[in-house]
């Protein structure tokens, strides 16, 4: 069954569910593009990825949107092996596919890293009291270890880095998780039918 393709600040999405990641993206305030670029693969395939997400690191996050119960051929995976294979393992490019919309993504879980933005697999653990701390590969490379480090502004959290984490307090997490499901709800509440615009 084809998709319904859907207008959204002046882009032409192939899905609505492309378009409610749109929106997701665009109420955190995470810069974007829509099929910026397409590519060659080694496996003798085009492919075009949806989007690609610049984190405040210049990191590029290629990512591929699909519906629930997709099956199908995995082109990232072979556009990230072709990345990794070209600079010798030396690119900080991330890649992920997310399947369904944000609120099935996320359902309550954190993804996304409040210093870069980038949807990863970031792990969050409880520390100290009642602070929170991130794991985040390309904030850990961007970032001073040790202690010490002041709290630096975050995309959506002040952070401090220590010793490859980013501490998040717990007021500023709790604010954190409310930005997330305030995302989530506008991204799947969007009306796009008859001319209506989120």
């Amino acid at each position: 069954m084809k998709a319904i393709e859907t207008i959204w600040k002046g882009y032409r999405f192939r899905s609505r569910l492309e378009a409610r990641w749109a929106i997701f993206f665009e109420h955190l305030g995470m810069t974007w593009e829509y099929e910026p670029e397409g590519f060659h693969l080694s496996n003798g395939q085009k492919y075009l990825p949806d989007f690609r997400l610049i984190t405040r690191n210049d990191i590029s996050v290629w990512v591929e949107i699909k519906p629930l119960g997709f099956r199908g051929p995995d082109k990232m995976g072979v556009l990230k092996m072709d990345f990794e294979k070209e600079t010798k393992n030396e690119s900080l490019d991330s890649f992920i596919t997310l399947i369904g919309d944000p609120v099935y993504v996320f359902g309550g879980e954190t993804k996304v890293c409040p210093r870069c933005g980038v949807i990863a697999e970031i792990q969050v653990d409880p520390w100290i009291g009642n602070d929170v701390f991130f794991t985040c590969y390309d904030c850990d490379f961007h970032t001073p270890c040790g202690s010490g480090n002041k709290i630096e502004a975050g995309l959506l959290a002040p952070t401090k880095p220590y010793k490859g984490v980013l501490i998040v307090e717990e007021r500023d997490y709790r604010n954190y998780k409310a930005k997330i499901d305030a995302a989530c709800t506008a991204s799947r509440s969007a009306r796009f039918e008859h001319g209506e615009t989120a």
